[in-house]
């Protein structure tokens, strides 16, 4: 197991998007919008994964609120579409909109220059292995 093991299979997926491109990239991108059915379907009718409060959950699908965008932004696919997840998209805002999440969120322009980085490095680290 390397540093970057990941026990999430929605994460997991999402990373392997992020570090590949053309049809791995692709694969990778339709596992990840498979896997984000399923939590689409654990948000029917609740403010947050577990109720109207945030919870464990939500805290654990966070990274969906800030990350996976830039994810998106820096490797150049479309994971979360708005009409496909919105019951995710609409978690996504109220989510990022608790005052204490907000003002925890990291710099957005900051973690796309890193993100672009990290992908290049990978991208780079595949290409030698080939």
């Amino acid at each position: 197991m390397g540093p970057f093991d990941i026990k999430s299979p929605v994460l997991a997926s999402v990373f392997q998007a992020f570090v590949t491109q053309g049809v791995e990239q692709e694969k990778a991108t339709a596992h990840t919008i498979e896997k984000l059915d399923i939590v689409e379907k654990q948000l029917t009718g609740d403010k947050f994964f577990s109720g109207e409060t945030i919870g464990f959950l939500d805290l654990v699908f966070g990274w969906i609120a800030v990350y996976l965008e830039v994810v998106e932004e820096t490797s150049g696919i479309k994971i979360l579409d708005k009409e496909r997840f919105p019951l995710i998209s609409a978690w996504k805002e109220r989510f990022s909109n608790v005052p204490v999440i907000e003002e925890t969120l990291p710099d957005r322009e900051t973690l796309i220059r890193k993100y672009q980085r990290m992908r290049a490095y990978f991208l780079s680290k595949a290409a030698t292995k080939k």
